[in-house]
């Protein structure tokens, strides 16, 4: 139900008025004739049905249109249906051999399953699962239940081995997806860390025996310490975009900017946030193609008050250079204390270190995280966290959060570095084409805005792409892309004008990415 609300000075008879939706739901609104006085309310009932295609939190937007009067309005409600989450598994899974496995599964959505069927996909090669499907039936909500199977490890799997898994649950067309991993024997301090679900390792130099196990060699930027970098100065809570010299290859996309934050990450996705309370990663808070070198809230050192008791802080000095030598991207903190002792001044936790990219041919780029001096002191915030994180921020690999290590992690320590790639320390690859997602929107930038601003997207396939402006009555402004696109990265400019050429007022206004039958919808602000 909805209510309409009379906001002019006349009386509006409406004898005609439908509600039509996307192609993820049909609208029954058979609405009979009604009469609407100056600052009166009616309320329009109407039912929705969901077809296969919606899934929880799904946008779906609705039009809702009397032609009488030339009214259109569009309004969004978001999908719902059954979701599942894994609460755990049970069984030792061996290497080399056939292992029983349990898993327990329960639906956290909002609907049932009348006619489910449940498929396990192992994402590596590492593993498989010999009989993957399996019929349930009725799946009520809230219902827990409990699939009985087996899992077949290579023979070069290690102990410590994450098996990243997928499970797909269907019922009569419609279709939902839960995440797990798996770990193979039992997990050792000397073996690499991961993969994520696409396929990133983390190693560190205590990883004896393995090839692309780092060696800890610091390489000092800052000019005042005898480095060659550019050196950007910055009290607390600030970011900085910058050019990089090369195209760098994270999460199966390429980028050549990012965006260096005073608070320990930098993102490969221009932004403007400097968030500095920090999160495991992944999760839908901070920023996009996050690298978290050490994610926590970091300032100059405190050496004073003034007269209001204010503190009195000096700057840190975070710098960066391109090493052509070696072909390789260093990003530096020096002089960044840690808040959570900050009052300390010059004994508080001195967090130095650095982030180093190393661009790959035909595949994604390594990066090697170096802790000169190092302290995690943050014992009631979280402490700090180490991690990379994909573009929708639904892909990631903790290193370390809130002092809690995998058991193949050692706790950060000068002299620790920390190397992440796609190099598996086996011969087994990842199955990615399970998780490629159709598109990407990411938030405009600059924003607010006056009076240009560019709108960034990737494709993950080639196909019918439409990049289009609403304003927030959802009436239609200005249409930027509509054509077949190929696969990549995309950048648009809009210059605040519609489709007429017209330059259009200060607010809020909505921008929606159509790709091959895939839409998003993020919101940019205009102030003149």
């Amino acid at each position: 139900q909805i209510t309409l609300k009379n906001y002019s000075d006349s009386v509006y008879t409406v004898t005609s008025l439908s509600i039509t939706s996307t192609e993820d739901a049909t609208v029954d609104s058979n609405i009979p004739p009604f009469t609407l006085n100056p600052g009166e309310t009616q309320n329009i009932s109407f039912s929705i049905s969901g077809k296969p295609s919606i899934s929880p939190r799904k946008p779906i937007t609705f039009s809702l249109s009397i032609p009488e009067h030339s009214v259109l309005h569009q309004f969004q409600m978001l999908g719902g249906g059954a979701e599942f989450t894994v609460l755990n598994s049970s069984g030792f899974i061996a290497i080399g051999e056939i292992s029983p496995l349990s898993l327990q599964i329960k639906n956290i959505g909002t609907a049932p399953m009348n006619d489910a069927s449940i498929e396990i996909i192992s994402l590596t090669e590492a593993a498989d699962f010999p009989n993957p499907i399996q019929h349930i039936g009725n799946i009520s909500t809230d219902e827990t239940f409990t699939i009985n199977t087996t899992i077949q490890t290579g023979s070069e799997t290690w102990n410590g081995r994450n098996i990243p898994m997928m499970l797909v649950l269907t019922d009569n067309g419609y279709s939902t997806t839960v995440y797990y991993s798996l770990t193979v024997g039992t997990p050792a301090p000397n073996s690499p860390t991961g993969p994520d679900e696409y396929g990133y390792f983390a190693y560190d130099n205590f990883d004896i025996g393995f090839e692309e196990a780092p060696n800890y060699a610091w390489i000092e930027t800052d000019p005042l310490l005898g480095g060659q970098g550019t050196i950007w100065e910055v009290r607390d809570d600030g970011s900085y975009t910058i050019d990089l010299p090369f195209y760098f290859r994270f999460y199966g996309r390429d980028y050549n900017q990012l965006t260096i934050c005073s608070n320990g990450w930098i993102s490969f996705i221009p932004t403007q946030m400097c968030d500095f309370y920090n999160c495991y990663i992944p999760a839908a808070l901070g920023p996009y193609t996050m690298i978290a070198g050490y994610w926590d809230d970091l300032k100059g050192m405190k050496t004073g008050t003034d007269e209001q008791g204010n503190g009195i802080f000096n700057n840190m000095r975070l710098s960066w250079w391109y090493d052509t030598a070696n072909n390789r991207f260093i990003i530096q903190w020096n002089d960044a204390y840690n808040q959570y002792n900050i009052d300390l001044m010059e004994n508080a936790s001195l967090e130095k270190f650095q982030i180093i990219l190393y661009p790959q041919p035909d595949r994604d780029g390594d990066i090697v995280i170096q802790y000169h001096t190092v302290d995690n002191p943050g014992v009631t915030t979280n402490y700090c966290t180490v991690g990379i994180e994909n573009h929708l921020q639904t892909v990631g690999l903790t290193y370390t959060h809130a002092n809690t290590y995998p058991p193949t992690a050692h706790n950060l320590q000068p002299g620790l570095a920390i190397k992440f790639t796609t190099n598996p320390p086996d011969h087994y690859v990842g199955n990615n084409d399970a998780l490629q997602i159709p598109c990407h929107l990411a938030q405009n930038y600059p924003n607010p805005f006056n009076p240009r601003t560019t709108i960034s997207f990737s494709v993950a396939r080639s196909g019918y792409t439409k990049l289009t402006i609403y304003n927030s009555r959802g009436e239609l402004i200005r249409t930027l892309l509509k054509e077949n696109v190929p696969s990549g990265n995309y950048n648009i400019d809009w210059d605040g004008k519609d489709d007429m050429g017209k330059s259009v007022s200060s607010g809020l206004y909505l921008y929606k990415l159509e790709v091959n039958g895939t839409n998003q919808i993020k919101k940019m602000l205009l102030m003149k």
